[in-house]
């Protein structure tokens, strides 16, 4: 709340590795922070906070680098590089973050680079480079150490096309017994191939230059709008919920997969009726258990325009939109300017979405009673004027009611009056709070005089 330091802070980022990839010095590559930019989301597992970089924009010299600090004093506990002795790699996963399982293993999705085709006796790059591939790793003796890896048989000319899996999130999955009754391990990631892949997190296969069969699953091409079409790149990170696997890849719909019996189906079980265009779409899962279950999507507009919108789905079935920003009338809950790696956060019953200067709050608007909702006053002489009669302005809830203003309308203005205690924004009513108006009657002709009380709120119906 003051802005002050915490934990001893701040605490500089720097860093060496045994190598002798770029910017390296006597057996060392040193991490140059004018050439990194840190686009992947902070993990904290186990009191350590990982934070992991990438370049500015495919600038070199750069390499790829994942950092641990300890989460109360700031003290670094670890370093590692993933292409040492090589270039490029950048983990940056569009904003998306490093995943973890329960035994506190981090799984990595890099960005394309240099990676050792040629494999030392244990299956491992020879140099120490995993460029291109999904990398598991843990502490070994406190040391921050791979473990497991898995990168596709083409793994170099698609780095060398720039078709990294860096460009997405890679997704932990719960437990899943297959058709065997074997509990599988699994977990998911995608890049700018457009394939989907699932691996197993006991074994996730590592390199065969001859076919990909190590793998655990792999669903090619899956998110091409029809088979003629190449597959849409994924820039963004998938959802899980329920058994459904959720994808939003670049200039396409949201996309719901089915897995049953730790296998994911091809073919979606709905879609959203909205496409999404660059970067798509990380979705984000709101619910009661398994019970109003809500996907809810940052909608970034096309390069060039401003427009951009939060989408609610129901989750079970993703052609039932219940909600965008852009329905209420007179733009009420149009937000910021188009910030392009947006996945939206719910908590406390609200929903909230950064933009380029600003976070934008989303929750279900207060409702507001008037008791009574209308008065009749009795003859009045002529520009005389009568008591007053009081309404009661009552938030029932479930946030604060923030009132705009409070003016008379309607046929005779000119012939009421009225004054009230209720705060005007950015003052708010909280729930169940009430306000009161006093309205008067000041005829200024004879015969029926009629006007109305309007007030501007952010309540359902204002």
């Amino acid at each position: 709340t003051t802005g002050a330091e915490q934990f001893n802070g701040p605490t500089e980022i720097q860093a060496t590795y045994p190598g002798t990839g770029p910017n390296s010095s006597n057996g060392n590559v040193i991490f140059d922070p004018k050439q990194y930019m840190d686009r992947t989301a902070l993990l904290l597992v186990n009191g350590v906070i990982y934070t992991s970089w990438a370049s500015h924009c495919d600038i070199p010299p750069y390499n790829s680098w994942t950092m641990g600090y300890n989460e109360t004093t700031l003290a670094k506990t670890s370093v590692f590089s993933f292409t040492p002795n090589g270039t490029e790699g950048g983990i940056w996963g569009s904003g998306g973050g490093v995943s973890a399982d329960l035994d506190g293993n981090l799984y990595f999705a890099i960005g394309n680079g240099t990676f050792d085709t040629t494999l030392n006796s244990s299956g491992f790059p020879s140099q120490g480079d995993y460029g291109n591939a999904f990398v598991k790793m843990s502490l070994v003796n406190g040391v921050l150490t791979p473990v497991d890896y898995w990168t596709m048989d083409n793994t170099t000319s698609e780095s060398n096309a720039d078709e990294d899996l860096g460009s997405g999130g890679i997704l932990v999955l719960p437990d899943l017994t297959d058709s065997n009754g074997k509990v599988r391990h699994l977990g998911t990631g995608a890049g700018k191939d457009g394939n989907l892949y699932v691996f197993d997190r006991d074994n996730m296969g590592k390199f065969d230059s001859a076919d990909n069969s190590t793998l655990y699953q792999e669903l090619p091409s899956i998110f091409a709008n029809d088979p003629s079409a190449p597959a849409n790149g994924v820039f963004s990170s998938p959802a899980w919920f329920n058994g459904n696997l959720y994808y939003g890849a670049v200039n396409d719909v949201i996309r719901s997969f089915p897995m049953t019996q730790a296998r994911l189906g091809s073919t979606p079980t709905s879609t959203s009726p909205t496409s999404f265009f660059y970067p798509g779409a990380s979705p984000s899962i709101s619910a009661n258990g398994v019970a109003n279950a809500i996907l809810w999507a940052y909608e970034d507009g096309q390069i060039g325009s401003a427009t951009v919108a939060l989408h609610a789905y129901d989750a079970n079935n993703l052609g039932t939109e219940l909600y965008n920003s852009n329905q209420a009338a007179s733009g009420r809950d149009h937000f910021g300017t188009r910030n392009k790696f947006m996945t939206p956060t719910i908590a406390n019953g609200q929903v909230f979405v950064g933009t380029l200067n600003s976070v934008a709050i989303f929750g279900l608007l207060p409702n507001v009673t008037l008791s009574p909702s209308s008065v009749s006053f009795q003859n009045q002489t002529v520009n005389t004027t009568s008591a007053a009669q009081m309404v009661t302005i009552t938030n029932s809830g479930p946030n604060a009611l923030t009132i705009g203003s409070i003016a008379i309308t309607g046929a005779d203005p000119g012939d009421f009056g009225q004054t009230n205690n209720c705060p005007t924004s950015p003052t708010t009513i909280p729930v169940q709070g009430s306000c009161t108006i006093n309205a008067t009657f000041t005829p200024t002709a004879a015969n029926l005089r009629t006007a109305t009380v309007t007030i501007t709120d952010n309540g359902a119906g204002s």
